[in-house]
């Protein structure tokens, strides 16, 4: 697909078609391959502990927020809400790392200066290690694979330009950023692994010759309740199992 026209663009505007106008392709993993471990044997009781725990704020405003998604579809902010609470109850944050929503990052694409903007990411003070995007196919019939895809290649170019700053930090020329995507309270779970190379290609707007595999996994088998989200009580089991599991690729 080297022919493919390139152009500069937000985040908010990468389809498919740049996925394969950068040779990036997305691959289906069972949990043993994504996580390492069979999700079925992980316990979760501490987790939910956590969520079910009457006497936690977190907990009491998680449990508001899946009520707002379930009667409000169409309300992104709402999916935000719960997202960022959810992470927060699952302790994804800690004393030096942070969420936050509607981070805004340059993204260098194409000769050209623009932005990519998550709907939650967690961070340090400078560096952004994690990646959320909510899914707006109810708002305007955007898909969020490909914007959660520019988001990392642009929090890669934030923490590179970063690093660069400290003259005894060191380089790094590939970063496997944790990245999920949101329909409703229903997660997709990404191994994001943006390179230097591709980022070089992606900043000229060349075509790179090494194929860029991001790894995906799906929590829920049952698609028919998949709508349901965490709401269902065998989603609820699958999703927090996967949530556990994948904490172990957040770098802190």
């Amino acid at each position: 697909m080297a022919n493919i026209i390139r152009s500069s663009k937000s985040g908010s505007q990468w389809t498919q078609n740049d996925l394969i106008a950068f040779n990036i392709r997305i691959v289906e993993q069972n949990s043993v391959d994504f996580f390492g471990v069979d999700i079925k044997n992980i316990n979760i009781s501490d987790y939910i502990h956590r969520i079910d725990n009457s006497d936690d704020q977190l907990s009491a405003d998680l449990k508001n927020y899946i009520k707002l998604v379930s009667t409000s579809p169409g309300e992104e902010s709402a999916v935000v809400d719960f997202a960022a609470t959810l992470l927060r109850l699952l302790k994804y944050t800690d004393i030096e790392h942070f969420v936050r929503v509607r981070k805004r990052i340059s993204l260098f694409m194409c000769g050209e200066q623009t932005i990519a903007e998550t709907d939650v990411c967690i961070m340090s003070l400078n560096q952004i290690l994690f990646l959320l995007q909510v899914d707006k196919t109810l708002i305007n019939n955007t898909d969020p694979e490909p914007q959660l895809i520019a988001e990392a290649i642009a929090a890669f170019q934030n923490n590179y330009n970063i690093n660069k700053r400290y003259p005894n930090s060191k380089e790094y020329d590939k970063y496997i950023f944790p990245g999920i995507t949101m329909i409703g309270t229903y997660p997709t779970f990404y191994k994001i692994n943006i390179t230097n190379n591709l980022n070089n290609c992606i900043k000229l707007g060349i075509f790179p010759k090494d194929e860029t595999i991001i790894y995906r996994f799906n929590p829920i088998i049952d698609i028919s309740t998949s709508r349901l989200g965490i709401q269902h009580p065998d989603n609820k089991l699958s999703i927090l199992k996967a949530f556990k599991a994948f904490r172990q690729f957040m770098p802190f």
